[in-house]
């Protein structure tokens, strides 16, 4: 996310699944994309890819700084497969959810190129948000499995309640 008040959007739903939620500030320093490369990096001897869905504004700044976190991510983790898509704002969802948006500053270096108004992250609803999170979490999540645990967690459950109730007539 490019901001800190995701964080408390996004949190919910990501630590329910125990799936990192990486805040960039910006553009991130080169400490906390080094961090978040060796993390990819271990991933990667594990045999996994990295997946990244970046939650960031549609104005010059934001539409960069996904970018360039996605290139330092590649230089500091060269073995690491990451596949990286921006999940919010797209210019599709500043049309489809008719999103407010504003005037482009034009000044700045990361103004040059950037055609269009400017929509903060923050313009599309929270729990679009959090679904958005969900369905990016989920894609990767074999159901059929998940299901099957979800029965076990829920009859371990009953049984424990059983159990308990049953030593409280003591």
């Amino acid at each position: 996310a490019e901001k800190d008040a995701l964080a408390g959007v996004l949190w919910e739903v990501t630590a329910a699944w125990e799936v990192p939620l990486m805040v960039s500030k910006a553009f991130g320093s080169l400490s906390f994309l080094h961090s978040a490369a060796e993390t990819m990096t271990e991933q990667a001897r594990l045999g996994k890819e990295t997946f990244i869905y970046y939650f960031g504004d549609h104005d010059p700044s934001g539409v960069r700084i996904d970018q360039q976190i996605q290139k330092r991510l590649r230089e500091f983790a060269p073995a690491a497969e990451i596949h990286f898509e921006r999940v919010a704002v797209t210019p599709e969802q500043i049309v489809e959810m008719n999103l407010p948006s504003g005037p482009t500053k034009t000044k700045g270096t990361h103004a040059k190129g950037f055609d269009g108004d400017s929509t903060e992250v923050d313009a599309i609803p929270p729990a679009i948000l959090r679904d958005i999170c969900e369905r990016c979490i989920t894609q990767h999540v074999d159901q059929d499995t998940y299901d099957q645990l979800r029965i076990a967690e829920q009859s371990e459950r009953e049984a424990l309640t059983a159990f308990l109730d049953s030593r409280r007539q003591y």
